[in-house]
């Protein structure tokens, strides 16, 4: 009884929401002329941004040609390290699981288990035998629950993710549909931004494919993406990801902090802008990250019309400047390492990911931090990866495939320390 009025609590409140922001929130569906004028509104006022700031340290030829020396090396050691291996498996289903099952929906492990897909008959059976202490689970052990996902494939592993929680599928579906179109449309203009694939059109349609299904894989290509091309991608991306969570974010908690004064707590504490959201993201994995200027940000780029799987069928998307990103990236990095915590964070990443003993490297790239010279953190950077990959290299002993790889890197190793020595003469504004 008390969840049934629950349940009508958050549906009456969600009506209110619905007619009050009505007017206030923004469709990101659009037809081609109005995506296309959007995008010329954009670029005019990009066009009269400033970002002389940006090559303050680092000329725009330096850091295009540095981007490219330095992601050269980066994104074959990304795929050396093998890093969708270590993410596509068994062992991170279970984690989303649990993560989603007891910690947000606080959910007992016997709901949990029948929520599980049957066809993943391992995993629910063994679910099916926790016990549980309210949200609890006894003896819950991850390395029991099977998933049948090869490490590194993706595909199965957005199918295992979508069918180990359904009771979340069903939930995301119902509150969606609740709030659709002033909610559902900016959070999938959102996903879309990652520049990876587009949403369907309603969420109607989300519901029925599943919603964990397609966050999955649009986040999942998204990774493969960067480990392809690092910077090029973050490059492209960043700023669209910016201006597009600027909308979703101020809906979202204007969403929330009405739930919340209607005595529906849900517990969850969204960051306003996209700062919010790097900083949040760098506390999981260690890392104080400093505020930035968002709308500075979003404006290094050229907004164009392209195809949407939304109502209307487009959207203003943002490609950024991969040169002009890269050098603000490099000048992030410099604030962030400036904070003694990260330097330690930074070393351990690096132990914990490749393995020890690049004191050295890293203490070089911690000096030019300190010293506020973008250019020279890049330089850095370089010979960073250049030990990584002589080292990963020796490790494979020169035969079959990982003796080709060394002799690759060797290649870009001496193209990109010529191209570095290069701009200390003629085009990096290098302090002594």
């Amino acid at each position: 009884m008390k969840k049934a009025k629950k349940l009508l609590s958050v549906f009456l409140a969600a009506l209110m929401v619905m007619t009050t922001l009505g007017g206030v929130m923004t469709a990101s569906a659009a037809t081609n002329e109005a995506a296309t004028a959007a995008a010329a509104a954009f670029n005019e006022k990009a066009a009269a941004t400033d970002h002389s700031a940006v090559y303050e340290n680092m000329s725009a030829k330096s850091a295009k040609q540095t981007k490219d020396a330095l992601n050269g090396l980066l994104a074959p050691i990304l795929k050396t390290v093998k890093v969708q291996e270590k993410l596509y498996t068994d062992a991170t289903v279970t984690a989303i699981f649990k993560l989603l099952n007891q910690d947000v929906m606080a959910i007992t492990a016997s709901t949990a288990a029948s929520n599980i897909s049957a066809d993943y008959p391992e995993a629910k059976a063994y679910m099916s035998t926790i016990k549980s202490d309210g949200n609890t689970w006894i003896d819950f052990d991850a390395s029991k629950m099977v998933w049948g996902v090869t490490p590194g494939d993706r595909e199965a592993f957005v199918k295992a993710v979508n069918g180990s929680s359904g009771n979340l599928n069903a939930t995301l579906g119902s509150v969606l549909a609740l709030l659709a179109p002033n909610l559902y449309e900016p959070l999938a203009s959102l996903l879309e931004a990652f520049h990876v694939g587009n949403m369907p059109a309603s969420v109607f349609e989300l519901y029925q494919a599943g919603s964990l299904n397609y966050i999955a894989d649009i986040l999942t290509k998204a990774i493969d993406a960067l480990v392809a091309d690092p910077f090029g991608y973050l490059g492209d991306v960043l700023p669209d990801l910016a201006y597009t969570y600027g909308e979703v974010g101020s809906e979202l908690t204007a969403l929330l902090h009405m739930l919340s004064s209607m005595g529906i707590d849900l517990g969850i504490d969204l960051p306003t802008d996209f700062s919010g959201v790097v900083s949040m993201v760098g506390g999981l994995i260690g890392f104080e990250l400093p505020a930035f200027d968002v709308n500075y940000l979003a404006t290094m780029g050229t907004a164009n019309a392209v195809e949407s799987g939304l109502p209307g069928g487009y959207r203003m998307a943002i490609n950024g400047d991969q040169t002009m990103v890269f050098a603000a990236l490099m000048g992030y990095v410099g604030k962030t390492l400036k904070i003694p915590a990260n330097q330690v964070a930074f070393s351990k990443l690096i132990g914990d990911q490749i393995g020890m003993g690049y004191g050295d490297e890293i203490g070089a790239i911690v000096a030019a931090a300190q010293g506020g010279d973008a250019l020279s953190i890049a330089d850095a950077s370089v010979s960073l990866c250049e030990s990584i990959a002589e080292n990963l290299g020796i490790k494979s002993n020169n035969e079959g495939i990982g003796g080709f790889f060394a002799k690759v890197m060797a290649f870009f190793n001496r193209i990109a320390r010529a191209i570095v020595d290069l701009f200390k003469t003629f085009g990096g504004k290098v302090v002594a």
